[in-house]
């Protein structure tokens, strides 16, 4: 059996843990005291009835697969809102297959008892012969599958199925990972923020609006559950199913249990939120928006954030669209692109002055701040010549490139004086530019000789822009 990579230890939990979530405690402490060791030394003396294995074999479709990635275990009840990582990682190197042995789950209840700094109630890992847990496999070109609801009963020396009977294996079939988008339909008890969860995986997604994603979720159907803002877990009758996107989820009334973030009681801490300070922007560029939270974790799955943005920098009520400043002007809007997240992006097309809010609601406490951005149109490439430069020497009969830049397209005159601008000859006329960067070829005249020549551009159209050359150039024989 490959070695065991613990993510996460029992310790670091400051709650107490209960049910299938202390048995999976365990379960880690049980696979963590097995690192480092061989197969054959965790398959120990026993085999057959009094150490089952169960085989996870990797298969696409009826043909085995060679999978590299991992094999994460998680609780059955694991909330990924309070522990989003694994506990426990087998690492799977181009293998079909991998072997879970009883022995490596039969340690948990001596293992548990070493844990009591924990919170880990000792009686009730003593008592505890079933351990329900599940597996996420994921590999390194971003394919998965989900397998929930297995469960090893160390009493009965048995790994068993969803149904109940006895498993010797198990198949992991790689899926596509997808990106699953739907609604969720609320009562009053639930609150305006939450966030809904699969029990014992990592998919997590927060509601705004009522609308929640899910990224990388495997193919398939799912439980759900529904975490208000108050840390209270909703049921969800129906199942996730990602090929229904428009399904309407609603979670049951009563809660189930709560979730404990900040310590031994379900507190709403005291925390801050800053904006940060205002900030200038150029149109067309993107900004990005970035709060700071002081007092609670980015990770409390009661926090939610939700940037919006004002009619006017005095004006202090948020609006789903940004509309005139002010009257008579025309309509200004401002995309933001993750508006769940501390840190957001918003693209303008208009330039102004915008007012951004930003609130951080845990449970019954919101805090708001704001922050203003400017944004500039780019200031137009000021009129100039750049080649030829003061002092270089061009030779007669000779072709050079005369380039400028111009805010304009033209038409331009393009013109040559010999004696310091006393006198203006014309190169070209009514030359068509195309972009703001323009380039002539220039022959250079015979008769033209001299250590004090200039070029000089004109924008037929725009009398006001037109480029002068800022020092002699000489024509050489």
């Amino acid at each position: 059996m490959p070695q065991i990579r613990p993510i996460a230890s029992a310790s670091r939990r400051a709650g107490p843990l209960t049910g299938p979530l202390c048995a999976a405690v365990a379960l880690l402490a049980g696979l963590l005291s097995d690192c480092g060791k061989n197969q054959d030394t965790l398959a120990g003396t026993s085999s057959g009835v009094d150490n089952p294995a169960i085989t996870v074999s990797f298969r696409d479709g009826a043909t085995a697969a060679s999978v590299t990635g991992t094999l994460d275990v998680y609780s059955s009840e694991q909330n990924p809102a309070v522990d989003p990582v694994p506990l426990a990682t087998i690492p799977i190197d181009n293998q079909v297959s991998t072997v879970l042995r009883g022995s490596d789950f039969s340690r948990e209840i001596t293992a548990a008892t070493k844990l009591g700094n924990t919170g880990l109630s000792k009686s009730s890992a003593a008592h505890s012969t079933v351990t329900v847990f599940n597996l996420v496999l994921r590999t390194h070109n971003k394919t998965g599958n989900l397998v929930l609801g297995l469960t090893f009963d160390s009493a009965g020396h048995a790994f068993l199925g969803p149904g109940g009977g006895k498993l010797k294996g198990v198949s992991l079939q790689p899926k596509p990972l997808v990106r699953y988008e739907a609604r969720i339909a609320r009562e009053a008890v639930h609150g305006d923020a939450g966030r809904v969860f699969v029990p014992g995986s990592p998919f997590l997604g927060t509601l705004v609006d009522s609308l929640f994603i899910l990224e990388d979720v495997p193919e398939g159907m799912f439980p759900m559950r529904f975490i208000a803002a108050d840390g209270k877990v909703y049921p969800i009758a129906d199942s996730l199913n990602t090929k229904d996107s428009a399904r309407v989820y609603r979670p049951a009334i009563v809660p189930v249990g709560s979730i404990d973030t900040t310590g031994k009681h379900d507190t709403i801490p005291q925390f801050e939120i800053s904006a940060g300070i205002d900030r200038k922007v150029l149109l067309g560029q993107q900004a990005v928006l970035e709060a700071k939270l002081i007092g609670v974790q980015p990770t409390d799955p009661r926090l939610s954030v939700l940037w919006t943005w004002m009619r006017d920098p005095a004006d202090s009520v948020p609006h789903d669209t940004l509309p005139p400043i002010k009257p008579g002007l025309p309509p200004r809007r401002a995309e933001i692109l993750t508006p769940t997240a501390l840190r957001s992006e918003v693209r303008f097309d208009a330039d102004g002055i915008y007012r951004f809010l930003v609130t951080a609601t845990v449970g019954v406490r919101s805090h708001s701040d704001t922050v203003t951005v400017q944004v500039q149109r780019p200031e137009p490439p000021k009129p100039a010549i750049l080649h030829p430069v003061p002092a270089e020497s061009l030779v007669v009969l000779k072709s050079y490139d005369i380039q400028w830049a111009m805010p304009g397209k033209g038409p331009y005159t393009i013109e040559f004086s010999p004696n310091n601008g006393e006198k203006w000859m014309p190169i070209a006329t009514h030359y068509q530019g195309r972009e703001s960067l323009q380039t002539f070829p220039w022959t250079v005249p015979e008769a033209g000789v001299s250590a004090r020549c200039l070029l000089r551009v004109s924008d037929e159209v725009d009398t006001l822009a037109h480029a002068v050359m800022a020092g002699n150039f000489s024509i050489i024989h």
